[in-house]
């Protein structure tokens, strides 16, 4: 039962996720005196699958979307997967557009670190609430 259960994100051990979760920070993701230096006034994004709570203290100036859906109401209530194994609500994926919607500029870089993408035009507050109220009228009208 514990082994079906940890296969499906559910009740992992408390040393497993920290051991786990040490390993990702240290070999990918920058140390926050790095990450509070991205201090930019055209609201950087990202879109990233998982982990989303240390990125975040690592990177307390960009604004994600976690493609779970596990902390975005539109995603979340999204279909699932059909074709997937449920895994504790990992099954989710986000509407076509909807990422791109936000103009995501930020990714990790798999040798470690961020990197930032120049965006052709800036994101700006009314766009994002634009995205927001749009994606949500389509979710919740369903």
């Amino acid at each position: 039962l514990q082994e079906w259960l940890i296969g499906h994100y559910v009740c992992s051990r408390h040393q497993e996720h920290k051991i786990a979760n040490l390993v990702w920070m240290n070999s990918q993701v920058p140390p926050r005196s790095e990450g509070v230096k991205l201090k930019m006034d055209n609201y950087p994004v990202m879109a990233f699958w998982g982990g989303i709570g240390g990125l975040s203290w690592s990177l307390p100036y960009v604004n994600f979307i976690d493609l779970f859906g596990l902390n975005d109401r539109v995603i979340a209530r999204s279909p699932a997967v059909s074709n997937s194994t449920r895994r504790m609500a990992h099954d989710r994926i986000a509407p076509g557009g909807y990422v791109d919607c936000f103009k995501p500029n930020v990714e990790l870089n798999p040798r470690g670190g961020i990197r930032v993408i120049p965006r052709p035009s800036p994101l700006t507050s009314d766009e994002i609430t634009n995205c927001e109220t749009k994606w949500w009228d389509l979710i919740d009208s369903k």
